[in-house]
C-alpha cells in the first residue's frame, strides 16, 4: 500500500530526475510483487 502513494506523491516530489526513475522501479517492483 505504501509503494502506491510513494509511487505517485513520494518519488515524483522528490526530483524531476530521480522521480520519474524512482517511479519506475518502485510502480514495477510494487506491481510484480
Amino acid at each position: 500500500m505504501r509503494s502506491e502513494v510513494r509511487c505517485g506523491i513520494d518519488e515524483a516530489g522528490r526530483g524531476p530526475v530521480i522521480g520519474p526513475m524512482v517511479m519506475s522501479i518502485v510502480c514495477g517492483n510494487a506491481e510484480e510483487i
